[in-house]
């Protein structure tokens, strides 16, 4: 069956958080999330700052790069879903 994790607060680095279904981060994720770990591809993580060095989804990972300047609006949580073969991340409004 499918399950959705919903985080109150932040993932700190070192942590990592797994669902079988979405994950959901009310605060900022800094350790590793792996959303549709039982393989379910359109799985999504959500969270108010997507600070993690690494996140996957299904058989999916990538890498985030800390440096890159993200062109954010404030306030508005991030979004990590599936296209194609590779993870794309932008705002969620």
């Amino acid at each position: 069956s499918e399950y959705n994790l919903i985080v109150i607060g932040d993932v700190e680095q070192g942590a990592t958080v797994k669902s079988a279904g979405n994950i959901f981060v009310l605060g900022s994720l800094f350790g590793m999330a792996h959303a549709g770990c039982d393989g379910k591809s359109d799985a999504v993580i959500v969270a108010m700052k997507l600070l993690s060095e690494e996140i996957k989804i299904a058989e999916i990972s990538t890498t985030i790069k800390q440096g890159a300047f993200k062109k954010f609006l404030p306030g508005v949580p991030e979004i990590a879903y599936i296209v194609g073969d590779e993870i794309k991340i932008e705002q969620y409004a």
